[in-house]
């Protein structure tokens, strides 16, 4: 039996099941986070106290200062009891992986789960009710291969990546892309009027062409992939910026 709150310990059968959940086999992107936590056993809590599993393969230090790492697989896992635990599991880091469950999940145990849902399992072209609608936008390199899909899930307020060739599916913060879309000076001021809640709500304001460039600008900066072969759309006098907040204003003015 796992005694809670003593480390070094090993995953709970749960928090095994989870993470094999969370983690899927049959996408290779995943596959070398899913061999490290097979392999790894609890070391410790992170800044989040119980339920924030820090893992390694070896006792190591816990650095609690530093920020959290980008998301690499979130899901949510209803339980036989009624109750829902959420999940995510972030990039390594010093041989680190850090899984942060909701709650503490120590003393679950297999078989608890009945049913779940997760971003990793997403493919494209596959309608998934527990996730919602999907708006897809590819991204393809000079032979039109597809490279990249582009997902929005406005009922989830989500966004990421899905990468063909691996199956990995990449989140991104909303805040990190959104921010750059209003990032134009002449704008500044009018951007204080939205807001990434009018984005998800007003998704079909915006052409795939025009979310396709704001992703590969935004990444441009946070290099989040490799899009150096996709192909993007030719430049406009005017800045793509400037023609899609005017657009708005003025739809949002004429409703008034």
């Amino acid at each position: 039996m796992i005694v809670p709150n003593e480390f070094p310990r090993r995953l709970s059968s749960f928090e095994e099941d989870a993470i094999q959940i969370l983690l899927p086999d049959d996408k290779v992107g995943y596959r070398p986070y899913r061999e490290f936590a097979r392999t790894a056993q609890v070391i410790g809590e992170g800044r989040w106290g119980l339920g924030d599993l820090i893992l390694a393969h070896h006792q190591s230090a816990i650095d609690l200062t530093s920020g959290m790492k980008p998301v690499i697989a979130y899901g949510e896992f209803a339980l036989n009891d009624g109750r829902t635990i959420t999940a995510s599991i972030h990039t390594p880091e010093d041989e680190q992986i850090e899984v942060q469950f909701s709650e503490d999940t120590s003393v679950l145990e297999a078989g608890s789960i009945k049913s779940h849902w997760t971003y990793s399992s997403w493919l494209p072209e596959r309608k998934d009710p527990a996730i919602g609608d999907i708006r897809e936008i590819a991204l393809k390199v000079t032979n039109q291969k597809l490279q990249y899909v582009f997902a929005i899930c406005a009922s989830r307020h989500a966004l990421w990546v899905h990468h063909t060739d691996t199956g990995f599916n990449q989140l991104l913060p909303v805040t990190g892309f959104y921010e750059y879309l209003l990032r134009s000076k002449p704008f500044a001021e009018k951007s204080a009027k939205l807001s990434p809640r009018y984005f998800f709500a007003h998704l079909d304001e915006f052409s795939d062409e025009e979310l396709r460039d704001a992703l590969l600008h935004y990444n441009d900066e946070s290099r989040k992939f490799d899009a150096s072969a996709i192909v993007r759309g030719s430049d406009k006098k005017q800045s793509f910026f400037a023609n899609l907040l005017d657009r708005i204003f003025k739809r949002q003015n004429a409703r008034h």
